[in-house]
C-alpha cells in the first residue's frame, strides 16, 4: 500500500510541470534617468498551476563596499489580451519576488506581460553614462527556451556601445547576438538558459543624454541603501526637536531697574531671596540702607602712624616686614606683618561686628518692633503672649534720636 502511495505521488509530480517557452524584454531609457521594463513571459503549464514567479535582484555591492538598491515600482502585470492579473509581492533577502496569479493554467500555454519602471537603474561615469542590466534574472528553476532584448535610448543618443554576458552568476560567457541600430539596442541569445542561468546587458553611451540626478536625490538614495549609515542623522534631528522645544533658554524679558528694595523688605533680605545666601555685600547694603535712614552713623577712621601711611609687601618668599618706633625705648624694630591668615581672621571678626551691628540696628528698628507685635498678637487680658512682656517704649522716643554708630574701621561704639 505504501508503494503504490509513492508510486501516485511520483505520478502526480511528473505529470506536474513548467517550461518557458520564451522571454522577451523590452526597456526604455528615459531623459529622467528611470528606465520602463515589459517583459513577456511565455509558459506551458503541465497540470494544474496557480500562477508563476518572477524573481528580480534588486540589491547590488559597490567596489567600495557600500549597498546599492534599484527602486523598483509594479506598473501592471496583463495577460495577451491586455486583461489586468492578481499579482503579490515580497521581499526575499537582496530580491524582489513576484507572484503572477494566471487562470486556467491546467495544461495550457499562457502568456503574461509585466510591466515596472526602476529610477536608479543608470550608473553615471566622468565621460559616459552606463545601463548595467540583469535581463532574465538568474533565480529560474525551470529553463528558458529563447531569450531577447531591446534597449531603446533617448533619441540624440551617441556613442553607443554594447555587450552581453550569459550563464550562471558571475559567469564572463558571452554566448548571444548584440546588434546596434540608430538609438536601440537588441540582445538574442544563441542558446537555452539552463537552471539557474540569466543574460545581463551593458550599454553604454556619450553624456548628455540622460539627465542625471541632482545631489539631494543621490544622497537619499545612498541613505536608502545603507540606512545604517543615516542613524547618526537621525538620532541628531530627534535630539535637535528635543531641544528645540524644551532645552532652549526662556527668552529674556525686558528688566527694569530698581534703586530701593521692594516695600517690607530690607537689602539684606532681598540679597538672600535673590542668591539663596547671605553675602558679604547683602549686609555692606544694609549697612549702608541703615545709615540713610537714620538708625546708624557709619564713621571713617584713619590710622596714621608715625611714619605716615604703612608701605605694602612686596611678593616674595619672604613675608613683608614692618619698621616701627618704640617711644619707651626709642629704638625701632622691624617685625614681619600679619600673614594671610591672620588677615583673613581679623577680616572675619570684622565682618562679624558688622553683622552684629546691623542686626541690632534692625532689631531695633519700628519695622522689626512692629513685627515681633503683629507676631505675638493680643491675649485676652491685653498683653502680649510669652513668659514676660519686654521693656516698653517710652512716648515719644525715635529710634532716629539714638543711632547707633558702625565704623569703617570694623569698631562698633553705643551711645
Amino acid at each position: 500500500m505504501a508503494l503504490a502511495l509513492v508510486c501516485a505521488v511520483a505520478t502526480s509530480a511528473a505529470a506536474r510541470s513548467l517550461a518557458i517557452d520564451g522571454l522577451d524584454v523590452q526597456v526604455v531609457v528615459g531623459r529622467d534617468a528611470s528606465i520602463d521594463v515589459t517583459e513577456v513571459i511565455h509558459a506551458r503549464f503541465s497540470g494544474a498551476w496557480n500562477g508563476i514567479y518572477r524573481t528580480i535582484p534588486v540589491v547590488y555591492r559597490t567596489s567600495r563596499g557600500f549597498g546599492y538598491r534599484l527602486v523598483l515600482d509594479p506598473l501592471a502585470v496583463t495577460d495577451a489580451d491586455g486583461r489586468p492579473l492578481r499579482w503579490e509581492a515580497e521581499t526575499d533577502r537582496h530580491y524582489r519576488k513576484f507572484k503572477l496569479w494566471i487562470p486556467d493554467a491546467r495544461d495550457a500555454a499562457r502568456t503574461v506581460v509585466f510591466r515596472y519602471r526602476v529610477r536608479n537603474a543608470l550608473r553615471f561615469f566622468e565621460d559616459h553614462d552606463e545601463l548595467y542590466w540583469n535581463v532574465t534574472g538568474d533565480e529560474w528553476d525551470v529553463p528558458i527556451a529563447r531569450a531577447s532584448a531591446r534597449i531603446s535610448l533617448p533619441p540624440g543618443a551617441s556613442g553607443i556601445r554594447a555587450a552581453a554576458f550569459t550563464g550562471v552568476y558571475g559567469s564572463g560567457a558571452t554566448e548571444a547576438d548584440v546588434e546596434t541600430a540608430d538609438d536601440a539596442v537588441v540582445i538574442r541569445m544563441r542558446r537555452p538558459l539552463g537552471f539557474h542561468e540569466g543574460l545581463t546587458a551593458v550599454v553604454g553611451w556619450d553624456k548628455g543624454a540622460v539627465q542625471p540626478p541632482g545631489p539631494i536625490a543621490r544622497a537619499a538614495l545612498f541613505l536608502r541603501a545603507n540606512w545604517p549609515l543615516g542613524m547618526p542623522v537621525g538620532v541628531f534631528g530627534l535630539m535637535l526637536g528635543q531641544w528645540y522645544r524644551r532645552g532652549r533658554d526662556p527668552r529674556r524679558r525686558p528688566i527694569a531697574p530698581r534703586y530701593e528694595p521692594p516695600d517690607g523688605l530690607t537689602p539684606a533680605e532681598v540679597g538672600t531671596l535673590v542668591d539663596h545666601r547671605a553675602d558679604v555685600r547683602d549686609i555692606t547694603a544694609t549697612l549702608v540702607d541703615l545709615a540713610v535712614r537714620g538708625f546708624i552713623v557709619i564713621e571713617e577712621e584713619k590710622r596714621d602712624g608715625l611714619l605716615g601711611r604703612r608701605a605694602t609687601g612686596r611678593s616674595g618668599a619672604r613675608s613683608p616686614r614692618r619698621r616701627t618706633f618704640d617711644r619707651t625705648s626709642g629704638r625701632s624694630t622691624t617685625r614681619s606683618s600679619p600673614t594671610a591668615a591672620t588677615r583673613w581672621r581679623s577680616r572675619r571678626s570684622r565682618t562679624a561686628s558688622i553683622a552684629s551691628c546691623a542686626a541690632s540696628a534692625i532689631a531695633s528698628s519700628p519695622r522689626s518692633s512692629a513685627a515681633a507685635t503683629t507676631r505675638a498678637g493680643p491675649t485676652k487680658s491685653g498683653s502680649s503672649t510669652g513668659s514676660s512682656p519686654g521693656p516698653s517704649r517710652v512716648p515719644g522716643s525715635s529710634p532716629r534720636s539714638r543711632p547707633r554708630h558702625c565704623s569703617a574701621g570694623s569698631r562698633t561704639r553705643r551711645r
